[in-house]
């Protein structure tokens, strides 16, 4: 078990597009489905994801 009494894994994937496309996310998935650009993912990153986001863009 992880340091709360239970495990959990976090899986993250990274997505490029263009943007013109709406994600339309299908039924039952969250409604709130959006591409965001770096800056706009940046603002809104936890700590353990703004380190994430770094590599990204080096890697995009």
């Amino acid at each position: 078990p992880g340091p709360r009494g239970h495990t959990h894994l976090d899986l993250r994937y990274l997505l490029l597009a263009d943007g013109n496309t709406d994600p339309s996310p299908g039924e039952g998935e969250s409604p709130d489905a959006r591409w965001f650009s770096w800056p706009e993912a940046a603002a809104v990153a936890d700590a353990g994801l703004a380190g994430a986001l770094v590599r990204a863009m080096q890697l995009a």
